[in-house]
């Protein structure tokens, strides 16, 4: 198996948002995933499994969303 890649979305700080591997068995709901991402503004990047792993948290938002604030978030777009 070689290097895994996936789909990244990056708010404008640059936190990771969104995580999908690119499968192509799953290309319908990495599609879905990325075009959420994209009506909410966010920025699409291409990178390996690894860079996701080494770069999830990022150093200026401990928090993570509730899903009343995803919801809402999701509505505007």
């Amino acid at each position: 198996m070689g290097k895994r890649n996936s789909y990244i979305a990056r708010k404008p700080c640059g936190c990771i948002t969104m995580a999908c591997v690119d499968n192509p068995e799953h290309k319908r709901e990495t599609a879905k995933e990325v075009a959420k991402a994209i009506r909410l503004g966010e920025t699409i990047d291409r990178v390996t499994a690894e860079y996701v792993r080494a770069n999830w948290l990022c150093p200026y938002h401990r928090r993570k969303a509730t899903t009343k604030e995803v919801m809402a978030r999701l509505k505007e777009a």
